[in-house]
């Protein structure tokens, strides 16, 4: 009641970065890391938070990641490419959090965000019928923003 008497209100407030914008990079989203940057990355979501937030299917995305960078697969549909993008921006802020000797450029998360907006946020994948695809993009998307001190845009 106080805040409302002084007229300060918790809405009004961000956190960290909340009053910055999202960082976008003009990116092609079709373009992948190299076969040893895309296994850490991978690698590295699957062991340290993957087991603590189990947002998508572990052995189907493994199995599906491996024949993709055998080749196996040639053309996924743009939303795994979506999920797996959103997977190496939060394994590349990982990197770079926990200082490890593989970590690439520090605004490589933000490219890998790119594409997986580009390839899963638009006006016909946000308004359309949900599936099981778009969940799991949401959800990584916000655990993305959490880790990068974007909370707010989660609403």
């Amino acid at each position: 009641m106080a805040e409302l008497e002084e007229g300060f209100a918790i809405k009004d407030s961000s956190y960290h970065l909340d009053d910055l914008t999202v960082g976008f990079e003009a990116v092609d989203p079709y373009e992948m890391p190299t076969p040893e940057a895309a296994t850490l990355l991978f690698g590295a979501y699957l062991t340290r938070v993957h087991i603590s937030f189990p947002i998508i299917g572990k052995v189907n995305l493994t199995s599906q990641f491996q024949k993709f960078l055998s080749g196996q697969i040639q053309h996924p549909p743009a939303q795994w490419l979506a999920i797996l993008n959103l997977i190496f921006a939060i394994g590349a802020k990982y990197s770079h959090l926990t200082q490890a000797e593989w970590r690439g450029d520090d605004r490589d998360h933000l490219i890998y965000f790119s594409r997986a907006r580009l390839l899963a946020m638009n006006d016909e994948s946000v308004f359309s019928h949900p599936n099981l695809q778009q969940i799991q993009v949401m959800g990584l998307m916000s655990f993305y923003l959490l880790c990068t001190t974007q909370i707010n845009r989660l609403v």
